[in-house]
C-alpha cells in the first residue's frame, strides 16, 4: 500500500492538481500547517484525509505527522507546488512490486518564468534528486527548515521527475523567501548561531557566484539570473534577521 502525503499552507491555488497527481497512491494525507484560505474545505471536498498542524517552522515534524498517520506501508511525499510525472508514476508502481531499497531519490524539474532550469541552484535536484519515496520506519525526517530524510539504509533512485511549479509571481517569490528566511534564522538563534557583518555582506554575494557562474545558472537564460539572484537575496535576508535578533 502506498500512502501520498502533502504538507501545505494557503494551497487553495494549487491543492487540487496536487492530489489529483497523486491518484495512483491507495491513500493521500494532507498534512494543513494552519492555513487561512479555502485549503481545508477544497481537500475535504476530495475525500483525502485531512489533518491539521500549528507547528510552525518545523517541516520534519509536519512530515513526521503524516508517516506517523499513514497506513501505507510505503510513503510518498511531494509538495502542493508539485506533480508526479507519468514516466515517474509509472516507475513508482513497477518498483515497488519487487523494491530494491528501502528509500529512494527522485528527481525534480523545476518551471520557472516560462523555463525549465537544470542548472545553479536546482542542479542536484535536477540531476540527482531528493528523498521523497520510502518504506514506512525505516528512517525520519529531520531538520526543522531544511529538512532530509535520515536512514542507515542504502538510498536508490528512479528515472521520470516530479514536476515542480514554484512562485509563478514575483510576488510569491519574494512572500516565500522572506518567510523561510524568518523560519531559517530563528532556527539557527536557537543554535546559539551569530553572523557579522562581513558574512552579512560577502555570503550572499560568494553564493551568487558560486550558483551563477560556478554551477552555471546562467545557462538557464533570464530566468536562471533571476533565480540565482533572488536565494542570494534570501541568503542576505537570513542573515540579516540572524545579526538583528542577536544585537
Amino acid at each position: 500500500m502506498l500512502s501520498g502525503i502533502v504538507i501545505v499552507k494557503n494551497e487553495e491555488k494549487q491543492i487540487i492538481a496536487c492530489i489529483k497527481s497523486l491518484s495512483f497512491c491507495d491513500e493521500i494525507i494532507v498534512v494543513d500547517n494552519s492555513s487561512t484560505d479555502n485549503t481545508k474545505t477544497l481537500v475535504l471536498a476530495q475525500g483525502v484525509k485531512y489533518l491539521s498542524s500549528d507547528i510552525i517552522g518545523d517541516f520534519a515534524a509536519l512530515r513526521n505527522i503524516g508517516a506517523q498517520e499513514a497506513k501505507g506501508e510505503w510513503l510518498l511525499y511531494i509538495d502542493a507546488d508539485e506533480r508526479i510525472s507519468d514516466a515517474l508514476r509509472a516507475n513508482i508502481k513497477h518498483e515497488l512490486y519487487t523494491p530494491s531499497c528501502s528509500s529512494y531519490f527522485l528527481k525534480r524539474r523545476d518551471h520557472f518564468m516560462g523555463r525549465t532550469l537544470e542548472n545553479g541552484e536546482v542542479s542536484k535536484v535536477f540531476h540527482t534528486g531528493l528523498v521523497r519515496l520510502m518504506k514506512k520506519g525505516t528512517g525520519s525526517w529531520e531538520g526543522k527548515i531544511h529538512e532530509k530524510w535520515k536512514t542507515d539504509e542504502p538510498i536508490g533512485e528512479l528515472d521520470g521527475f516530479i514536476e515542480h511549479y514554484p512562485h509563478q509571481t514575483l510576488h510569491e517569490f519574494l512572500e516565500h523567501i522572506n518567510r523561510y528566511s524568518t523560519y531559517r534564522a530563528a532556527e539557527l538563534s536557537t543554535k546559539r548561531m551569530k553572523t557579522n557583518i562581513f558574512e552579512l555582506v560577502f555570503y550572499p554575494l560568494g553564493k551568487f557566484v558560486y550558483t551563477y557562474f560556478v554551477k552555471r545558472g546562467y545557462m538557464d537564460g533570464a530566468a536562471g539570473f533571476v533565480y540565482s539572484f533572488i536565494m542570494s537575496f534570501h541568503s542576505f535576508l537570513v542573515r540579516a534577521k540572524l545579526y538583528m535578533s542577536s544585537n
